[in-house]
């Protein structure tokens, strides 16, 4: 099981009032694998009823780069891996060139598009998990093209369901679209969960408690800069106010939102803070998504009502 050096440990010792704003978060480190369709996962057919729609995104939206075919994007990223390993076939070479093509089929900004599954979690090893009582599934998906409206990302659905009351399941050969953007395909991971602590963004401190961290730390990066707030995709704990000012995460029904889940493409940055105990077995980059220039995607919901719709932010 990948953990992560407590960055923080001990700062209550120094600062007290700290502990009012802590809290845990899970990081899901998500790994290159095949789980199975029941398990908790990234990028993978989800547990889904036969009988039940799948969403459908009506638009608009755009694509973020050219748009592909999703199962040329999947033979993309396996000959790649495959390169990394040994030289690759003349018949492989060929694939590979094929699969580099942008799609053959015409896409309007309304054309009607089948929703990505992008994870699933489980509230018995997610151990940050939220949502309705009566749920142990979380499955998260979103539309595989750029959204004006939402800050060029793409527009996310979150379902709850009991795991048990799953009857006929959807075959996977069913579930999301065949044509998408591929910075918004994750690549089918395991999770291996890890709860770690955090703490409030620096800003969102109250004053005199932010300028006596400020002096403490005496032009070094400790508190801020990413030691308060873990990299990677997690569920819970805080939110970073990196590319905006902090914004008040409000649902159309007037109660505050919850941070439920971050989905970033790297595991850690160049400053390598958050790296995980097993980094040299993969390239930091498990799930092969991009948000934005690099950015993550951060996932709300209301706990007032889950059935809401979801807010994102990037950051």
């Amino acid at each position: 099981m990948p953990t992560t050096p407590q960055h923080l440990a001990g700062i209550e010792d120094r600062f007290p009032e700290l502990a009012a704003y802590r809290r845990t978060a899970t990081r899901l480190h998500p790994r290159r694998g095949n789980p199975r369709v029941d398990d908790s996962s990234v990028g993978s057919p989800l547990l889904w009823p036969a009988e039940e729609p799948w969403p459908v995104c009506e638009g608009p939206h755009e694509p973020f780069g050219d748009v592909r075919n999703r199962a040329d994007v999947a033979t993309q990223r396996r000959l790649r891996e495959l390169a990394d390993r040994r030289p690759l076939t003349p018949a492989e070479l060929d694939d590979q060139a094929k699969a580099w093509a942008p799609a053959d089929a015409e896409f309007g900004n309304d054309t009607p598009l089948p929703l990505l599954p992008v994870a699933q979690l489980r509230r018995s090893n997610v151990f940050d998990f939220i949502g309705p009582d009566d749920a142990d599934l979380a499955q998260v998906l979103w539309c595989p093209m750029d959204h004006p409206s939402d800050d060029y990302c793409p527009t996310v659905t979150v379902r709850w369901r009991r795991a048990a009351e799953v009857g006929e399941r959807l075959p996977a050969s069913e579930q999301g679209p065949d044509l998408v953007s591929e910075p918004y395909v994750p690549a089918p991971c395991v999770v291996l969960p890890e709860q770690v602590t955090e703490y409030e963004y620096g800003h969102l401190l109250p004053g005199d408690l932010r300028r006596r961290i400020q002096a403490w730390e005496a032009g070094t990066v400790q508190y801020g800069w990413g030691r308060s707030i873990t990299k990677g995709w997690k569920v819970g704990g805080f939110a970073s106010w990196t590319l905006s000012d902090p914004m008040d995460m409000i649902c159309e029904c007037g109660s505050d939102l919850r941070l439920f889940l971050k989905v970033e493409g790297g595991e850690w940055d160049g400053d390598r803070l958050w790296v995980p105990d097993d980094s040299d077995t993969f390239d930091g980059d498990p799930t092969g998504i991009t948000i934005g220039r690099g950015y993550a995607l951060w996932i709300w919901v209301c706990p007032a009502d889950y059935s809401h719709p979801v807010r994102t932010s990037m950051q």
